[in-house]
């Protein structure tokens, strides 16, 4: 008589143009940072899905999700992340932040920016790009017009720290 696994079922964003700023903040976080790949869809895996590692366990890692508690192995891992492999690719539509602290995000395609601030910012972005100092990218955000909103009390700006097993022990290299 063959036994039933047990399953979860979780939910991740299917491309970019599904993440919300707190998502789209975290990811671009990550990617500036440097971080390989699969480490960053790991790291979005655990995060997006509320899936927290609580300790090393043999060859594997104990989990909680929701009310369940399990054991994950690295194939698994390997496996769940396959649902991000657009975190590769960039997106076919301009995707952005709303709003970062007080300051609203531009529309996409600078709709309403004056033509000429549009290409003050072309040109220091042009800089930047020959250059490659991320210390040049301030200069084409001070060039455009701040658009402010209210700030959102409620929201959690720093988010929660994630406790994840070294990307090393997750991801097999080839």
């Amino acid at each position: 008589m063959q036994q039933d696994k047990p399953t979860i079922n979780l939910t991740v964003p299917t491309g970019w143009d599904k993440l919300d700023d707190h998502q789209l903040r975290y990811v671009f976080g990550l990617l500036a940072q440097g971080f390989p790949s699969p480490q960053v869809k790991t790291y979005c895996l655990f995060r997006w899905t509320g899936m927290q590692v609580m300790h090393k366990y043999g060859k594997g890692w104990w989990c909680k999700f929701a009310d369940d508690e399990f054991v994950i192995m690295a194939e698994q891992v390997n496996a769940a992340i396959a649902a991000l492999d657009w975190i590769d690719s960039l997106p076919s539509k301009p995707v952005r932040i709303s709003r970062i602290g007080k300051h609203r995000a531009l529309t996409a395609d600078f709709q309403k920016v004056p033509f000429e601030t549009f290409i003050i910012c072309d040109n220091l972005y042009q800089g930047y790009l020959s250059a490659k100092e991320d210390a040049l990218l301030d200069d084409p955000a001070r060039a455009l017009p701040p658009v402010h909103v209210a700030a959102d009390p409620g929201e959690d700006q720093a988010g929660a720290a994630l406790h994840l097993p070294r990307p090393e022990d997750i991801v097999q290299r080839d």
